[in-house]
């Protein structure tokens, strides 16, 4: 059940003396110089809906001292009334007495069937969307305005974070990858007749240290005998015992030679487990890239299940586009047409709580006159009332305004 503004009454609000339209859901247009209080009309309008304050509006400090006080002796007051499609209606009424502001509901209903006080906070998405401001934001803000609209962005934020995830973990993997190829290239060659088991060069030390002692051995003997000739038999018998002994020199290579192919079969282990680890990697990261496929296949499928409102309307990081081309680059009445749909498609959305059918354009002499005629004609076509601010000083310059008196 959507609601329009058939009429407000705004007094002694900023520049506003006294201000009452009956817009009977339609739209119109609020013109007159700057300061006037055409904006201040639709921050009104939006504290009697949202009840929030803003860095603009506050309206304890909005009400006009200086033109006295209003026809019941508050300081400030005003009044909205909305009416839906059946006929059901209910008022916002903001007074300020004394520099404090009270803002009532009448006439809603806590019913299955009717708006309740909670549902009219709600409806701060609808009024809040405003042409100018959506079409000054940045493209990322755009594409999160119009996610956040069409009740997307929630769940496209997790899948983001989850791919953000997958493609981090794919860059660390693939950095591990093209280290451990570079070690692997970087590698000596191995023998291909190296032997599988390693050969044991603690005893081939053992038999070196046994051969150095029995060559000093011999040395000592040999040095007795040409000291000693009498006991030459007895040294003689001593050499002959031990001249079977290995061949220091010839140890000390094979000592070397073993060595050599242990350290050869120490590298033939470690590139082994570093091919391995290469293969789990690659494995990992073609796992990885998997994963990103379809965490982009369910993003794409969420935004083609989406129905969005206008055709060829598709919205990534870069921001939103029309058959492919930047939305930002369209031209000025292209623009404000495609603005226009997205703004209606987020009114037009299926809720379950109420909506305001209200679009606002605060500022319409940023598209001129001719932008401003486009706009109501686009008002009428996606049957969505559009309230416009136009600074204009010549009472006659906009076509059917409603031109605002600046309080003197």
């Amino acid at each position: 059940m959507d609601y329009k503004l058939e009429k407000f009454d705004i007094e002694n609000v900023g520049a506003i003396k006294r201000f009452r339209c009956e817009l009977h859901g339609g739209s119109a247009i609020f013109a007159g110089a700057p300061n006037a209080g055409k904006t201040t009309i639709l921050e009104t309008l939006q504290y009697l809906i949202t009840g929030k304050a803003t860095d603009r509006f506050a309206p304890e400090k909005m009400a006009n001292r200086d033109g006295g006080t209003t026809s019941t002796g508050a300081d400030a007051e005003a009044e909205a009334l909305f009416r839906s499609d059946d006929g059901h209606a209910f008022t916002c009424r903001m007074v300020v007495k004394d520099g404090k502001p009270t803002l009532k509901v009448v006439g809603v209903k806590n019913k299955a069937d009717r708006l309740t006080r909670a549902d009219v906070k709600d409806m701060i998405h609808s009024i809040g969307i405003d042409l100018c401001e959506f079409r000054r934001l940045k493209p990322k803000e755009q594409v999160d305005k119009l996610l956040e609209g069409l009740g997307l962005k929630a769940k496209l934020d997790a899948l983001n974070v989850q791919r953000e995830a997958a493609y981090n973990d794919r860059r660390d993997i693939n950095r591990d990858i093209k280290n451990l190829k570079g070690e692997l290239e970087g590698a000596d060659a191995i023998p291909p007749d190296l032997p599988k088991q390693k050969i044991n060069d603690l005893d081939l030390l053992k038999r070196l240290e046994d051969a150095n002692k029995s060559k000093t051995r011999r040395m000592m003997l040999e040095e007795s005998i040409k000291r000693a000739e009498a006991d030459i038999l007895r040294w003689r018998g001593e050499l002959a015992a031990i001249k079977n002994t290995d061949d220091p020199a010839a140890l000390t290579a094979e000592i070397a030679k073993a060595q050599t192919v242990n350290r050869q079969i120490d590298e033939r282990e470690r590139l082994g487990e570093k091919y391995t680890r290469l293969m789990d990697l690659e494995e990992a990261s073609d796992n990885k890239t998997a994963a990103i496929a379809e965490i982009d296949a369910e993003k794409q499928a969420i935004i083609e299940s989406a129905n969005l409102p206008i055709k060829g309307l598709s919205f990534g990081d870069d921001g939103l586009a029309i058959d492919g081309k930047p939305l930002i680059n369209e031209g000025e009445s292209m623009g404000l047409r495609q603005t226009f749909a997205l703004c209606a498609a987020l009114l037009n959305r299926p809720s379950d709580t109420p909506k305001l059918r209200l679009i606002t354009m605060d500022g319409g002499e940023s598209v001129g006159k001719s932008g401003t005629k486009e706009v109501l004609a686009l008002s009428k076509e996606f049957n969505v009332p559009v309230l416009i601010t136009y600074v204009s000083e010549d009472a006659g310059e906009i076509e059917n305004a409603i031109y605002i008196q600046e309080v003197k």
